[in-house]
């Protein structure tokens, strides 16, 4: 569950009694009724772990205990014992109806303990049908009503010192906090829970052992829990670098990207190896505090100065764990260079033509051999060069592992345009040749036997080749 922080402020406010008007109150009566709200979280959690878990009320009420004296530490630990993570995922389900149902009756048997009852059940039973519109707006002093503001009950708690507002505040707003409370618990339990049971992290993509890895890639790893990630890199050179991940949301995965470590000249190391740059990760994860409340409720011993790392929870067997892979890094630029030969027996279809006299088709096939200088680039920028100085349209294709495993070249001669495909694969390669459109020669003259002079010409299309091709 994605708790949010402001349920968590919430949480710190109320337990913190971050509340201007209390101030007014005596602070006896003040202690007993953050007592009996902090009893009613207690009560209702020790609820639900007897519900959800199986435990008895025998064991549970140790939770009412410590949460009724403020012993937060010993109370969040004491949950963190008995809880199953079915009750722990209960919590802020079925949680503040209990909280609500105790919130009333502890806070009732406070005011019984300190005022007259009598008194002041007129005012409570009336209060209680109020809207919660008409509550707000009447504690907020925006509307009166005469039997709060003005009624011989209200004047006897004016006599003894204190206001119906200030009595009933403290109630409606922890009975509309309630679920934030309860949720803000089952947060810090779960915490406490996960730095209890480290899991190592895995990797999202399981990479082979050497698997290459562009630089711009985003390595996903399975959190397992965790919320605190210490990723260090590194390098065949004996460098190293480090980035820190932290969370605050329960998401099951992150990522990271290589371009995010600091200090490191990747274009050099490209340079340096041409294959690829072996680097070996080490991730090292954690629990830390995100909600900033263990160190606040239960002391410095229980977080590490620094990152606020959880140490020292009951049964906690580690406080870090690892994870280790190693990958063979590679540029998305790559550039390979390539010399090709091809040659064999070029088949095409022609049409020779005397202007006015006659014409003839046919088929028909020379031999050909040529030789490309090729370069490919991953960026897009690829090109190449045949032996007769002709620069040809070239695309590269590459694949998982940044080979080329194709080369498609093509050049226009007027209306025609030849495509020459070779097929890479390691050191080998095959190759077919086509061509589109129709090359038409010049217009010549010839003289003939009767001295007349005639013009022809000649069409030339459809080229087809599979000529055999070595990589130098």
């Amino acid at each position: 569950m994605k708790i949010r922080f402001t349920v968590l402020a919430t949480f710190l406010a109320f337990f913190l009694f971050i509340n201007p008007v209390a101030k007014s109150f005596a602070s006896t009566l003040e202690q007993d009724m953050n007592k009996a709200i902090y009893s009613a979280v207690g009560e209702a959690v020790a609820q639900v772990i007897e519900e959800k878990s199986g435990v008895p009320a025998s064991s549970t009420g140790s939770i009412v205990g410590y949460f009724s004296a403020g012993d937060f530490k010993d109370g969040f630990l004491e949950i963190l014992k008995l809880a199953s993570d079915t009750a722990i995922s209960a919590i802020p389900v079925v949680g503040p109806i209990k909280f609500v149902a105790s919130l009333e009756t502890s806070l009732i048997k406070v005011w019984k303990s300190w005022l007259d009852w009598t008194q002041i059940s007129v005012l409570w039973n009336k209060f209680k049908t109020l809207s919660d519109t008409e509550k707000e707006m009447w504690l907020s002093g925006k509307e009166e009503i005469a039997v709060l503001d003005y009624s011989s009950q209200a004047a006897y708690l004016e006599r003894n010192g204190y206001n119906v507002k200030e009595l009933f505040r403290k109630y409606y707003e922890s009975e509309k906090s309630s679920k934030k409370i309860l949720e803000a618990v089952q947060k810090i339990t779960e915490i406490l829970k996960d730095a209890k049971y480290l899991i190592e992290p895995t990797l999202y993509y399981p990479y082979k052992s050497g698997e290459k890895v562009k630089l711009n890639t985003a390595i996903k790893i399975w959190r397992s829990y965790n919320n605190y990630f210490k990723i260090d890199i590194f390098l065949p050179d004996g460098k190293s670098s480090s980035i820190i991940k932290k969370f605050s949301d329960s998401e099951n995965t992150f990522s990271f990207k290589l371009t995010e470590f600091q200090g490191i000249d990747w274009n050099s190391y490209f340079e340096k190896y041409p294959e690829g740059v072996n680097v070996n990760f080490t991730i090292y994860a954690a629990i830390w505090d995100n909600t900033g409340l263990i160190e606040q409720f239960m002391g410095s011993d229980f977080v590490t100065p620094k990152e606020k790392i959880l140490r020292n929870i009951p049964g906690q067997k580690k406080q870090l764990v690892t994870l280790k892979f190693n990958l063979v890094v590679v540029s998305d630029n790559q550039k390979k260079s390539f010399q090709i030969s091809a040659g064999g027996d070029l088949y095409f279809k022609y049409k020779l033509v005397v202007v006015g006299v006659n014409e003839q088709s046919g088929s028909d096939s020379i031999y050909f051999t040529d030789t490309f200088k090729i370069t490919c680039s991953q960026d897009g920028s690829s090109f190449a060069v045949d032996s007769d100085g002709i620069k040809w349209n070239t695309t590269c294709y590459f694949d998982d592992d940044s080979n080329v495993s194709k080369i498609a070249l093509s050049a226009t001669y007027g209306p025609l345009t030849a495509y020459i495909d070779f097929n890479i694969n390691g050191s080998s390669c095959s190759s077919s040749l086509y061509t589109t459109g129709v090359y038409k020669s010049p217009p010549e003259n010839i003289a003939g036997e009767d001295g007349t002079t005639y013009t022809y010409y000649g069409e030339f299309y459809d080229f087809k080749s599979t000529p055999s091709c070595s990589i130098n």
